[in-house]
Parts: C-alpha cells; structure tokens; sequence
C-alpha cells in the first residue's frame, strides 16, 4: 500500500499561549508518511485524521526542536569597514556549512549569532487541521517527499 500525502494547516503555540507560527499566513504543509518531513510525534497525531478533522498536540522540546545550545552563540568580529550593516533579528549564513543563524545582538565591532533553532528547548503545542489526503503518486514514493499540491521539479 502507498503511503499517504498530507495537507494540513497548523498553528504552532508555545506555553505562554503566543502563536509562534501559522500556516495560513502562507501555504498550507503538505508532507508524505514516514518520508521523514515532520516531526515524528506531530506525524503520529496526524495520521490517525482524515479531511476535515482537526487536532491538537503538546510535544516536548526534547521531542520538537531540542534544547538551546549555549555553544550556538557566536560572536563574530566584523569586518573593517564593513558595508552592509546586519540586523538584529536578521538570518544568516554560518561557516562552511551555512547554518542558518540569527543575529541577537550588535555590540560594537562584534555581531553575536544564534544558530539554535528559534523554538529550541521550547514545550509546543500543535494546532492541526487537515485539509486533504491522498495517496502518494509513484513519483513522490520515488523521489521520498511530497511533491505538494501543484506539484515539484528537481
């Protein structure tokens, strides 16, 4: 049997009751059973659903994000007269690797970069609604992801 395409909106909550992340406010997620595209306690809580039904999930940062990382704060020493000036709140590229970091402080010649997730070692709660499911076509099953609803070139 093909395994299962998923679309779902969601709103992600952190314990305070702040909504972190809606997906209405863009596309909704599309994701393909045991392709590995979500984490595995949220998939586990949406593939039980159908269309139309709606759920909510706490997950634990050890289960969602993991724990902030002290060791993922950096400062970097800006260059002599440096052009483009970063931002607090902006994203980067770090290193080699070019890990996503956020800029959480400018301080005189030094910029200090976080590269922790942003939700990292924060307990979340799932709002899910599904908006459709479908098998999975014999491409997405090749390549292991969902090509989503309008497709996907590589």
């Amino acid at each position: 049997m093909a395994p299962r395409v998923f679309t779902i909106h969601y709103l992600i909550i952190d314990p305070s009751g702040s909504v972190m992340e809606d997906s209405r406010e863009g596309d909704p997620l599309t994701f393909m059973e045991g392709a590995g595209q979500i984490l595995p306690d949220l998939e586990a809580a949406v593939l039980p659903l159908q269309a139309g039904q709606k759920t909510s999930v706490d997950i634990a940062s050890d289960h969602a994000f993991g724990p902030r990382e002290e060791g993922r704060v950096v400062k970097v020493k800006r260059g002599p007269g440096e052009k483009s000036e970063l931002q607090v709140g902006q994203t980067v590229a770090l290193g080699k690797e070019q890990t996503p970091a956020t800029v959480i402080d400018v301080t005189g010649a030094y910029y200090i970069l976080d590269s922790n997730h942003p939700f990292a070692g924060m307990d979340l709660r799932f709002d899910i609604e599904v908006l459709a499911v479908r098998p999975a076509t014999a491409e997405e099953v090749q390549h292991g992801h969902a090509h989503g609803e309008h497709g996907h070139g590589h």
